[in-house]
């Protein structure tokens, strides 16, 4: 009897059109209560998930407005992968979602593990504008100030999203972040200019290369050798031959293949024992 009460209850809407998935998703718990609660309560009505609430949102939307972590984000999608793709009623996507949360200093981490997490399942997601503005994901990373990694995986995603303008403001993200982090001002500018770039100019794309070692950002330099293949070239020739391959090592997971491609088929010796 209290079984088939519990399957109902889970069945049923209550405060807001809201089901007890929906409310589950609201709440601030450990990962392991998380994990839990949720399996239970997907186990009882698999479907809830794409259950809408009065405002249009489904569970997903609801976890990551309120900073779910990233274990239970992933368990939601595995049992939903459709809902990756499900927009709220202004157009807006998971990845919008997790843009504009996890704002915490706290939070930077797992904020950048969920849109990492996002960005496999769905890459277009980094694309797809909003109904209101026609703001795509980094416009709202950038105007809610979220951490540098995850402006940075969302400009590996869509380099040239940089100079995206939305329909409110009509402005390219140079003019729309309002953040301190000079960081993050340094990694728009520079893909910026590098995706302006329509010749080689390797002066310029060193001292971008330099800046993005600094910080080490990985994904800027593989997009650096990308947009400068001639690059890679000249600086696998002044440096010893197992540097070279550990370079290549490093960035070959980001840099397009015909990058890497180009750069073996010039120096075989990096690959030849």
């Amino acid at each position: 009897v209290i079984y088939r009460a519990y399957l109902q209850a889970a069945r049923c809407k209550y405060n807001r059109g809201r089901t007890l998935l929906h409310e589950a998703s609201c709440q601030q718990m450990s990962t392991t209560q998380c994990i839990s609660i949720f399996s239970l309560l997907l186990k009882a009505w698999p479907e809830a998930l794409e259950e809408e609430d009065d405002d249009g949102l489904t569970p997903i939307f609801l976890a990551l407005q309120h900073d779910a972590p990233l274990e239970v984000v992933s368990l939601l999608l595995e049992a939903c992968p459709s809902s990756i793709q499900k927009k709220d009623k202004h157009g807006r996507t998971c990845l919008h979602y997790a843009c504009s949360n996890y704002l915490s200093l706290s939070k930077g981490e797992v904020a950048a593990q969920v849109v990492s997490l996002l960005l496999q399942k769905w890459p277009h997601a980094v694309k797809v504008k909003e109904d209101i503005y026609g703001m795509i994901p980094l416009h709202y990373a950038c105007f809610f100030d979220a951490s540098l990694n995850v402006i940075q995986l969302l400009l590996e995603g869509w380099p040239s999203s940089v100079n995206e303008k939305d329909h409110r403001w009509g402005e390219s993200l140079m003019g729309r972040y309002y953040g301190t982090n000079e960081n993050v001002k340094m990694c728009l500018a520079h893909v910026a200019s590098l995706v302006k770039m329509v010749a080689d100019h390797p002066t310029k794309a060193l001292k971008i290369m330099n800046d993005f070692i600094r910080i080490r950002w990985v994904g800027g330099i593989a997009m650096v050798f990308d947009s400068h293949p001639s690059l890679l070239r000249s600086l696998g020739q002044s440096i010893p031959f197992n540097a070279s391959s550990s370079l290549l090592h490093v960035i070959g997971s980001k840099c397009k293949l015909m990058t890497m491609f180009g750069e073996l088929r010039n120096r075989p010796e990096l690959y030849l024992g």
